[in-house]
């Protein structure tokens, strides 16, 4: 009416309950462990409220000439009234009192008759929200006429009528609350959590794990360490969880499926063992469980093994176990060892120092295992050490590791044989005893990604034999022991790409035998003690694209009864030779190639290689700047030859070569050809020669018979050796 307003409103929800993590608590009742908020619930609900009008009215004229004079064109009006919330998930209830004002100034412009601007505020209260208080304005613009007109029509509705145009008033909010209490699942190993148990000493430790399984034990600390040593440590039983006083893991609603973090209460607690027990540890694993932000230490360190004086145990055939956030010192043997059989096993967030053997030890047929963000510290063995074969399935990922050098020199990460599918990337390794990362034989399906080695003491990444689909990618090496990189025989389906390689003590990568389909790309190798690629004997299929050598010894050197070897935009600087092969290497293709400032020869050919040359560029070689032995067959096209310190091109005995389009410029201390041997067939045409010619254009050193066919070089033409010296 006029007057007085009554008014009620229902609300639907148009959607089911939505997952919200921000909103989940997980906490403890008793000896149980739950979670509410899981999900987001929509509520159903109804407000209503009653009205009056305090003072004012509602007519008005706008205030235009010749309209009405407006009436009562301020008011106030109050409203008292109260709303209610639910539905079936909700958590409880929202209800309770809400009261209103509004001030109204109608026709508040005046050349728009029916203008309004209201100044509202609004208190309410519940159990869930608690006090609320809103203010707010809100402008009306009618649309119509403008103008005198409009004033007189507005004039001329009664108060009743213009009450009728009011808007809609309704609940500001879309109102919500947390969904129900729900057990809750440990969201890492997907076992109940039906009970909670409490312990701070190790009697008390040892009655929570009899109590039995699905149960999640909040071990904290007494004030001292936990000693486990009287019972050979603490045997877990399946389906528990270990939580550590101070520490958060997750856990996941069993109704709604909502993951959130549980903080512990209490400190973190230390477990202790003196036990030399070979099948136990400070804590002895089952299937099933996940033990969480513990310290454990023991009676040894790097420098002092003490076998048997274990960490974390887990015997065979164990499935489905996480360790995280521990921290883990001064062990006489392995911090973390499993036996055989073990499958599911995923370690995060830990730290490692100072152990007497390995950080951790996976003996064989190790299945799915991950390890994630963690650091290991002075070990005096291996870091990570799958030590015998069969293992599938791994993935090692940002994990830190120094000095696994002291008493018994190791490798930061080993891998014996006839593993599969193994990931390693985001790893640092810095002083490893021996290699960084080793692999023995017969190992598949292989990524080392972003990996960084520093001083190792042998190689830094060893392959031995029959390994296949390698993938190193994105690796950085320095200061290494022997070779960046080693590869023994028959490995295949290799690719090393955007990899940089700093100071080794050998070559910088080097392959011995037999391996087969190996590509480099965006490959920078500096400073090596020998040659920074090579290749022994009996490899094939061999890609390099974008690689650049600067070092002091010969650039990429292949040596015996190699084939399919293709080189594409590759530098070499400051090497002693730039590209050496030795003999029987067949299928050579140099393309988009520059060898530059060498200490002697550019590039060099001994015996019985067949090659092609094209876009190839020899600068300031210090001997000669491309020397063939014995029984080459070789094609030169757009060969650019600039400075020599001896002879530009040198053949000896029996070598087949087709020279065109090649350029020879600079200073070349000696002779452009040079002829050093007999039985050669040498033809070509179209050879610029803008050389300082210190020697004679042809030289035929091997006397009459040097070679037979016709090369053009500059303006002159030799056919069969004549006008060549002698």
């Amino acid at each position: 009416s006029e007057r007085f307003d009554v008014r009620v409103n229902g609300y639907v929800p148009i959607t089911d309950p939505k997952g919200s993590p921000g909103l989940a608590d997980v906490f403890l009742r008793g000896n149980n462990i739950l979670m509410v908020g899981g999900k987001e619930v929509p509520l159903y609900g109804v407000d209503g409220e009653v009205g009056v009008l305090l003072f004012g009215g509602t007519r008005g004229g706008g205030g235009l000439k010749g309209a009405p004079a407006p009436a009562k064109r301020h008011e106030l009006r109050a409203y008292a009234g109260g709303f209610w919330f639910d539905a079936d998930e909700a958590l409880e209830e929202v209800a309770g009192p809400k009261g209103r004002l509004e001030y109204r100034i109608n026709d508040v412009i005046t050349s728009l008759p029916g203008s309004r601007l209201t100044l509202e505020s609004e208190l309410s209260y519940d159990e869930v929200r608690d006090t609320k208080f809103e203010i707010g304005a809100r402008l009306r613009i009618p649309f119509g006429t403008r103008g005198s007109d409009a004033a007189t029509r507005i004039a001329a509705l009664t108060g009743q009528e213009l009450r009728m145009i009011e808007g809609l008033e309704r609940d500001t909010d879309i109102v919500t609350t947390q969904s129900k209490e729900e057990n809750v699942f440990d969201n890492a190993t997907n076992v109940a959590m039906d009970a909670v148990s409490f312990a701070s000493n190790a009697a008390g430790f040892a009655n929570a794990v009899n109590q039995g399984g699905n149960r999640l034990i909040i071990l904290q600390d007494g004030g001292a360490q936990i000693d486990v040593s009287g019972t050979q440590g603490q045997q877990l039983q399946t389906n528990q969880t270990v939580q550590g006083g101070g520490s958060t893991i997750n856990y996941r609603g069993a109704r709604t499926g909502t993951v959130a973090g549980f903080r512990a209460p209490g400190s973190r607690p230390t477990l202790f063992t003196n036990d030399t027990n070979f099948s136990t540890g400070a804590i002895s694993l089952a299937s099933n469980t996940h033990v969480a932000g513990l310290n454990i230490r023991g009676i040894g360190d790097q420098t002092t093994s003490v076998l048997g004086n274990y960490g974390v145990f887990g015997d065979t055939n164990l499935d489905n176990i996480v360790l995280e956030q521990l921290d883990i010192r001064n062990l006489g043997d392995d911090s973390i060892r499993f036996e055989e059989n073990a499958s599911n096993i995923r370690i995060w967030t830990t730290h490692i120092q100072n152990v007497g053997t390995d950080a951790i030890e996976f003996e064989q047929n190790a299945n799915n295992i991950e390890v994630y963000d963690i650091t290991v510290i002075d070990p005096n063995f291996e870091a990570l050490d799958f030590d015998a074969d069969n293992n599938t399935n791994i993935t090692i990922k940002k994990v830190t590791v120094a000095n696994t050098n002291i008493n018994d020199p190791s490798d930061g990460i080993e891998f014996r044989s006839n593993s599969r599918n193994i990931h390693i990337e985001d790893v640092t390794l810095i002083n490893p005893g021996e290699e960084g990362i080793e692999f023995l034989d017969n190992n598949q399906n292989i990524v080392i990604k972003n990996v960084r080695i520093q001083n190792a003491r042998d190689e830094s990444i060893e392959f031995r034999s029959d390994n296949s689909n390698i993938l190193i990618e994105g690796v950085t090496i320095r200061d290494s022991g022997f070779e960046f990189i080693e590869f023994e025989s028959r490995n295949t389906n290799v690719v090393i790409r955007n990899a940089q390689m700093f100071n080794s003590g050998g070559a910088g990568i080097d392959f011995s035998f037999d391996n087969r389909n190996v590509t480099f790309s965006n490959v920078n190798v500096t400073n090596t003690s020998s040659a920074g690629i090579t290749f022994n004997s009996g490899n094939r299929d061999v890609t390099f694209s974008n690689v650049n050598t600067n070092i002091s010894s010969t650039g990429i050197s292949f040596n015996a009864n190699n084939t399919n070897v293709a080189f594409l935009n590759v530098t070499t600087n400051n090497n002693s030779t730039g590209i050496n092969f030795s003999g029987g290497n067949t299928n050579i293709s140099l393309m988009h190639v520059d060898v530059m400032n060498t200490s002697s020869a550019g590039i060099n050919f001994a015996s019985d290689n067949t090659a092609t040359f094209s876009h190839v560029n020899v600068s300031q070689a210090g001997t000669d700047g491309i020397g063939f032995t014995d029984r080459n067959v070789v094609t030169f096209t757009n060969v650019n030859i600039t400075g020599a310190g001896d002879d530009a091109l040198r053949f000896r005995n029996d070598n087949t070569v087709d020279i065109n389009n090649t350029t020879f410029a600079g200073t070349i201390v000696d002779d452009i050809l040079n002829v050093n041997g007999l039985g050669n067939t040498i033809n070509g045409a179209n050879n610029p020669n803008n050389a300082a010619v210190g020697g004679f254009v042809c030289n035929l050193n091997g006397g009459a018979g040097a070679f037979t066919g016709s090369v053009t070089i500059g303006n002159q033409t030799f056919v069969n050796g004549a006008g060549c010296n002698p």
